[in-house]
């Protein structure tokens, strides 16, 4: 007689999520694609997105190594060119984030509990407001949850059982995630513990050796390529970019919270401008000058340093979503989809300030006597760690979201385990999650709270449209932002850009002197309006008044010393315009 196989109740689950996290993805992309504040990319996507444009229309040849890690931007090049050069493509494509995020925190769920509680740790996820808004932005940080997982469950594996191509597939899995954010590269110590401890053993010396050497070739098969790539186009060996030293930099100096504030624009390019001003002549140079002050600060004042990151921890394990340039609380709101999936009320923030909270306590409760899960909690200290050093934002934290929703889970079977006894253990770990919840939900304050990101989302969406010869719209998302903020001078700026280009130059100059009103510091502004001035008001004096002031403040920008030789040239001053072509070509050089 023929027998029927055991049903097997969860082998239809990786399915029923992949379709849930899809269909849930491309609901919140349709509703979001008709909202200029998803539709259009913004500062960081932005350069993302005219990086893949680049590399597919193949504008020039390379002569600079990467000032960002280069898989993301190859990654948006390769959907560019398979379908179209649209965000919209991209953001519909990058569901394949999600998906692949959902499945493996199902996998490396079911190594460290139930099927059934993988199952729901991973159908938090499909429902993890931040989760979906970073999903549909041109960022790398959900292609690096992704590789993340990799890492984590290659890892795993082979400690499970320990080959040599298990090693290699570990380092193939690191080198590639770096590759997206190098944050990861804090994790490897994980490995080298459990390698050391390995080769402790008796006669065991030599297959850990052989299994370090089969890991580190897994590192550098991905990482150098890039190395050389590097090489070869600066001159220079840069492992991966170098935008790390300004990254440390920021979070760690004598005015951290300044710096963490700093909004892009003018005061961005102030601060990338300094080492070049010191006498930085290549991008690895400019790297090594922030890494130096990082350096020289430390030894000056370990203390101030110490008490830096006690900060920054606390607001990386805080339930807010901590902006960066976007603020994911106010993005959220303006998509009925995603705003009951993010919300702050008060110091309650959700969805961080639960399934963080419990997270941390089933990390803290479940991990005795389990070699798996303290594998996972220490990947998720270290991955925390690397985040807290350099500082804390929401799309930063997101590789810790997946291994921490499967303690959550955990966390909550424990507790509703021990509840269940009513002993003194029941009431131990009620406090102990009592504590973590109130402490995870203090009411904190960011360094950007000073700025008005409502404001300042509504300007970039302006610069992108813009940028997209849709000037009209623009005019329409600067009104927004000044609507919110009257006195946001970069509103009134690019407004006048705007304005400019629609060829109304004299409410183009109203604006201008209207931004240097607020900031009388706004070299653009300056330089615009110099321009503005010379060539539609013959007004010789004041624009080369507002040049000169411009290169006094920044002496590294070619463009206005271009300008200024044009302006001295048209007025018959060609010596002295010479000298200031000479100083352009110094400063493009320089830079």
């Amino acid at each position: 007689m023929k027998t029927t196989s055991p049903a097997r109740p969860w082998a239809s689950q990786p399915v029923i999520l992949a379709v849930i996290a899809l269909v849930v993805y491309l609901l919140v992309v349709a509703d979001t694609n008709r909202r200029p504040p998803f539709s259009i990319p913004v500062v960081d996507a932005a350069s993302y997105h005219w990086q893949a444009v680049g590399i597919v229309q193949d504008r020039a040849p390379a002569t600079r190594a990467f000032w960002q890690p280069p898989l993301y931007p190859y990654w948006l090049a390769l959907v560019y060119a398979v379908a179209t050069p649209d965000p919209a493509a991209a953001r519909a494509a990058q569901g394949i984030f999600l998906v692949l995020t959902v499945l493996l925190t199902f996998a490396v769920g079911k190594r460290l509990a139930s099927p059934r509680a993988a199952f729901v740790a991973a159908l938090l996820l499909c429902f993890y407001g931040p989760l979906l808004l970073f999903t549909g932005m041109l960022l790398p940080n959900m292609l690096a949850t992704t590789l993340d997982l990799v890492v984590v469950l290659t890892l795993l594996r082979l400690i499970e059982a320990p080959t040599r191509g298990r090693a290699y597939a570990c380092g193939l899995a690191f080198g590639a995630a770096a590759l997206a954010v190098p944050n990861v590269l804090f994790a490897l110590p994980i490995a080298g513990v459990w390698l050391i401890w390995r080769a402790r053993q008796p006669g065991a010396w030599r297959a850990a050796t052989a299994l370090s050497l089969a890991g580190a070739a897994g590192v550098l098969t991905c990482l150098a390529p890039v190395a050389v790539r590097n090489r070869v186009v600066s001159g220079e060996w840069v492992p991966i970019s170098t935008n790390g030293g300004i990254n440390l930099y920021i979070g760690n100096n004598p005015h951290a919270d300044q710096t963490q504030a700093l909004r892009p624009g003018e005061e961005w390019g102030r601060l990338v401008a300094l080492p070049y001003e010191a006498g930085a002549r290549t991008d690895r140079a400019a790297d090594t000058f922030f890494y130096g002050k990082v350096l020289r600060y430390i030894h000056a004042d370990p203390l101030d340093f110490l008490a830096g990151l006690n900060t920054k921890a606390l607001r990386f394990w805080n339930a807010r979503e901590w902006p960066r340039n976007i603020d994911v609380d106010y993005a959220c709101s303006l998509s009925p989809l995603l705003r009951p999936l993010a919300w702050r009320w008060h110091g309650f923030a959700f969805p961080f300030g639960l399934v963080g909270a419990v997270g941390l306590f089933g990390l803290i409760t479940t991990i005795r006597g389990r070699w798996d899960r303290q594998v996972v909690a220490a990947f998720i200290m270290c991955y925390a760690l690397s985040v807290i050093l350099f500082f804390p934002a929401s799309r930063y934290r997101l590789p810790i979201i997946p291994p921490l929703a499967i303690f959550a889970v955990l966390g909550a079977e424990h507790l509703w385990a021990v509840v269940r006894r009513l002993d003194r253990l029941a009431w131990e770990r009620v406090a102990l999650l009592g504590g973590i919840l109130v402490l995870v939900n203090l009411p904190l304050r960011a360094p950007t709270d000073a700025a008005r990101l409502d404001a300042e989302l509504h300007t970039d969406v302006g610069v992108g449209l813009q940028t997209r010869h849709r000037p009209a719209e623009a005019l329409a998302e600067y009104g927004a932002a000044l609507t919110l903020d009257p006195r946001f001078a970069d509103a009134l700026y690019y407004r006048g850009t705007a304005l400019r280009d629609l060829g109304r130059i004299d409410e183009a100059v109203a604006d201008f002197r209207s931004c240097l009103a607020l900031r009388p510091d706004h070299t653009r502004a300056m330089h615009d309006l110099a321009v503005v001035l010379f060539e539609h008001q013959k007004d010789v004096k004041e624009s080369e008044a507002l040049l000169r002031a411009v290169v006094a403040r920044e002496p590294t920008n070619a463009q206005a010393m271009t300008n200024l030789a044009i302006l001295l040239t048209r007025t018959g001053r060609k010596d002295e315009a010479a000298e200031w072509i000479n100083r352009a070509k110094g400063a493009v050089t320089a830079r």
